[in-house]
């Protein structure tokens, strides 16, 4: 059953735990009576990779590539397990992803997650995570791995949709908009950010898509794939003016256990 539509607080149904530091049998998922919390799955390996932070080395903006256009970077739609595992196979050498997820909650009272985009510098993915449901644990393998940043764009939302959905979390995490209300920028969309540091005005029309058509899928990439800009300028300004580096921009920026990142 994909839904639970059932009063019970929440656990995790992750299956294994890649990139473990604390083995999944040694965790214990029991809800706080009162609260509802339990511990995170991957606590230990988040507090581990929090340490590191202040050594984390990235590029200058000077250093930055602009994306290139959408039409010049390939596209592959994955919907079959096969492809599934050789976009994994293909992505297992990369240093940062960014990533978007599309939501359909019209009508629904819990709503499903039906497509997850995953953009490198040089390809763009669509998952049809409809299509591929009961496959989709497989990307813990790279979303938990601390040694790839997951970029993403107001992430609070894609957690909660990973989390529940398919047991999915992540390691090493740059929030975009979190970054840009550090860096107290007048604005904190991603529209905004896409404008300023791209030139890039992002297509509105298809945000109240339904996004269980898959037909859609080729209007999702047009938003994420300049995002690898957005995130090494975002750390140059932070450098510019004096900010925090990692460590002021990555920050649990919500304490509820299934958004810690």
């Amino acid at each position: 059953m994909w839904m639970d539509y059932s009063h019970a607080p929440f656990l995790p149904i992750l299956k294994s735990k890649p990139n473990a530091l604390v083995d999944l049998q040694d965790c214990t998922f029991e809800a706080d009576p009162e609260t509802g919390d339990y511990t995170h799955p991957y606590l230990s390996e988040l507090e581990d990779y929090g340490k590191s932070l202040g050594d984390y080395k990235y590029d200058t903006p000077a250093s930055n590539p602009r994306p290139l256009p959408l039409d010049e970077t390939p596209l592959d739609i994955i919907d079959t397990a096969d492809a599934l595992n050789n976009m994994l196979q293909e992505l297992s050498t990369a240093s940062e992803i960014a990533v978007d997820l599309e939501h359909h909650s019209y009508r629904t009272f819990l709503g499903i997650t039906c497509l997850v985009q995953l953009s490198t510098r040089a390809k763009d993915y669509i998952v049809d995570a409809l299509a591929l449901h009961d496959h989709l644990g497989q990307l813990n393998h790279l979303f938990t791995d601390p040694k790839v940043v997951k970029v993403l764009h107001g992430s609070n939302l894609d957690l909660m949709w990973l989390q529940r959905d398919f047991g999915v979390y992540i390691v090493n995490l740059f929030d975009t908009g979190q970054a840009a209300r550090t860096l107290r920028f007048p604005r904190f969309s991603l529209a905004y950010l896409l404008q300023r540091f791209v030139g890039v005005s992002p297509n509105k029309a298809f945000q109240l898509a339904d996004w269980r058509i898959s037909s859609q899928a080729h209007f999702t990439v047009k938003d994420i794939y300049p995002a690898f800009y957005c995130w090494v300028i975002n750390l140059g300004w932070a450098e510019e003016v004096r900010m925090p580096r990692m460590g002021g921009l990555m920050t649990r920026h919500d304490r509820r256990p299934e958004n810690d990142v």
